[in-house]
């Protein structure tokens, strides 16, 4: 029953995105905030599908890690 609840809220936050992505105004933040549901969308496939929920604490810090680092640059390169 999560999997499905979980497909159902990363489809959402796809077509969240797609329609940001397409809207006739671009403005900084809005690249920003398309990069922050992306980087849900990340969390939510890596722990729910990919099982990084009963993996070692390690695995968990290293995948946040590396997600907080992707969105810090893909933010300040389109705010600057």
């Amino acid at each position: 029953m999560t999997n499905k609840i979980t497909w159902i809220i990363l489809l959402s936050l796809t077509i969240t995105g797609f329609i940001f992505s397409e809207s006739s105004f671009i403005k900084t933040g809005l690249a920003v905030v398309i990069t922050l549901l992306y980087g849900i969308k990340f969390l939510g496939i890596g722990f729910q599908f990919m099982e990084l929920r009963k993996a070692h604490i390690v695995w968990k810090v290293i995948l946040v890690t590396i997600l907080v680092v992707f969105v810090s640059f893909i933010s300040y390169a389109y705010t600057t």
